[in-house]
């Protein structure tokens, strides 16, 4: 599966792509996401605990950054991750480009995910998985934006952020598409 998102933040583009780049500020970006190690420079270890609705699924991974062009500010990131009770996985790669924003200043962020997953968060389906993607992405926006506007940057040792309750998210989705298609139906 392929997503494509973009969001803006409020700070120059070499600032928010040097935040982008340590994992430490990254991960502690991501609802639920924790990093455990940092295995080199490039290569990190981490974990994702994700609930949704009864279901409650963690993963346990390595991300690396496999490549960089400071120039462009863009980041090429890879990780796996396996289910840490189950046998789903998941695997994917995410391009990041930040470019100044076309008006009002500050940066605009792109990202290019494409990843495959097994498991029992796959059995959502694609159209759902999009949807908390995105909505996910608007929280680590808001998280990143926080965070790049107080100048609070993420330190080493951070506590882990709480799992993500995407249950709500779901039933927003679920709930939004059932809105859509009644209305679409001839009264």
């Amino acid at each position: 599966m392929q997503l494509e998102n973009s969001f803006g933040v409020k700070a120059p583009p070499d600032t928010v792509f040097a935040f982008l780049l340590d994992p430490y500020n990254l991960v502690g970006c991501v609802p639920g996401a924790e990093l455990t190690e940092q295995v080199d420079a490039v290569t990190f270890k981490g974990r994702l605990r994700v609930k949704v609705g009864p279901i409650s699924v963690g993963y346990s991974g390595t991300g690396r950054l496999v490549g960089r062009n400071d120039a462009e500010r863009t980041a090429v990131l890879e990780g796996e991750a396996d289910e840490t009770t189950g046998t789903g996985s998941g695997h994917g790669t995410a391009t990041i480009t930040v470019a100044p924003a076309s008006h009002g200043g500050g940066s605009l962020v792109r990202v290019v995910t494409e990843f495959t997953l097994t498991g029992r968060v796959a059995q959502l389906g694609s159209g759902v998985i999009e949807e908390v993607a995105r909505r996910m992405v608007r929280e680590v926006s808001a998280r990143m934006q926080s965070n790049l506007e107080t100048m609070h940057l993420a330190v080493h040792g951070m506590p882990a952020a709480p799992p993500v309750n995407a249950a709500s998210v779901v039933l927003s989705v679920l709930w939004e598409r059932l809105r859509s298609l009644l209305s679409a139906q001839p009264r």
